[in-house]
């Protein structure tokens, strides 16, 4: 004979389910949980990827304009050169005003260029702060750059030209001691030094406030880290490619003048 110790078994089982169902909403939190900070870390790594990005194209920006006015700095040079050549029967004062003029245009140009260099990196951090605090709010975090480029006037021999002309000293156009010679030293472009390339980086962590109350009393944060550098460019090329070694580079491909942004993996920050 067998002996039934349950006597009501949709008792038991009413009873097993409501056990179960603490177990069935932490199951449904956690998963819910996972899903906020999954999503919240989405949103933040793609904020930053934007912000990083935005930074690098102010930084090429900047390296663009300077590249621009290294090219007004070397057409300059060409005139200044043409006017010296063309006219060699001008009195030193005529030659001298034209040198005046040139070096007039030159340190304006280096004036703006430094400018512009100073103001790189600020204005690159400034982007990409306003741009990733524009598309998550609040929010922890740094944004870095480094490091600074360095503009020269004097690292490549060939970026001075030594300009020659000839002038007459008096009336006469016939005399051969009337004529003299003389000479202009003057800066054909500027170049940036080569060092590692210049980059930003975003480090940014924002708290997520979860759907349901989080029972561990420890605060979630989602983190993103993101990074990218202004890649190509030269400076002299742009301005001179006529010179020899700006005409292919060492696997024989022609050179890109100009920057442009991409992002760049973390571990190669220097």
């Amino acid at each position: 004979m067998r002996i039934s110790l349950i006597k009501n078994p949709r008792g038991v089982a009413a009873a097993f389910f409501m056990m179960m169902i603490p177990l069935f909403i932490a199951l449904i939190a956690g998963v819910l949980w996972i899903g906020v900070v999954s999503i919240s870390k989405i949103r933040l790594q793609s904020a930053a990827d934007v912000a990083v990005k935005a930074g690098a194209a102010a930084m090429a920006d900047s390296l663009n304009r300077i590249a621009n006015l290294n090219r007004e700095l070397y057409l300059a040079y060409l005139e200044l050169g043409r006017d010296l050549t063309k006219d060699s029967q001008q009195n030193l004062d005529a030659a001298k005003q034209r040198i005046s003029k040139y070096a007039r245009v030159k340190e304006g140009i280096l004036s703006e260029m430094e400018s512009l260099r100073s103001a790189m990196m600020p204005r690159a951090r400034s982007i990409a702060q306003l741009s990733l605090s524009s598309l998550i709010g609040e929010h922890e975090g740094v944004v870095e750059t480094s490091p600074e480029i360095v503009l020269s006037t004097d690292s490549l021999p060939d970026q001075w030209s030594e300009l020659g002309f000839d002038f007459i000293t008096g009336n006469s156009f016939v005399d051969p001691e009337a004529w003299e010679s003389s000479s202009y030293n003057a800066l054909r472009f500027i170049r940036k030094i080569r060092r590692p390339d210049s980059w930003i980086a975003v480090f940014a962590k924002k708290q997520v406030v979860p759907l349901i109350a989080h029972r561990s009393g420890q605060l979630a944060y989602a983190m993103a880290f993101s990074a990218a550098k202004a890649f190509g460019g030269s400076l002299e090329c742009h301005a001179a490619p006529d010179i020899e070694r700006c005409r292919y580079d060492a696997e024989d491909r022609v050179y890109d003048h100009l920057y442009h942004s991409a992002s760049i993996p973390l571990q190669s920050l220097n």
